[in-house]
């Protein structure tokens, strides 16, 4: 899902400075898109969108799927998964309970095989 944040958040997230908050924002746009922080801008809305990796998986996602801006992570992430489209569901809450009952039949099948 793509994450759309404002300037405001991207100030908390260390990527503008203050004054530029609310001062014109398509300069500070392409600069993020260089950098590799955002797809796109939206000058209407003045929403930035956060770029995603090929999967779909938000850049600031490590290999271990963890948040490396987790203290600076905007609000929509602070609220997740509370706010997606599918409220309450978390992938990584997913993944941990079938690693656990993955794990637990591999125990169950090598106590059976004593």
């Amino acid at each position: 899902m793509p994450v759309q944040v404002t300037s405001e958040e991207l100030f908390h997230m260390g990527f503008i400075e203050s004054h530029q908050v609310n001062g014109p924002l398509k300069r500070i746009a392409q600069r993020l898109i260089r950098s590799g922080i955002i797809r796109s801008f939206n000058s209407r809305t003045r929403l930035f969108r956060l770029k995603q990796l090929e999967n779909g998986d938000c850049v600031f996602l490590d290999s271990n799927r963890l948040c490396t801006i987790y203290e600076n992570r905007p609000s929509i992430c602070r609220g997740f998964p509370f706010n997606s489209v599918r409220p309450g569901f978390c992938p990584s809450q997913r993944r941990s309970a079938v690693q656990l009952a993955m794990q637990k039949a591999s125990t169950e099948t090598k106590n059976c095989k004593k």
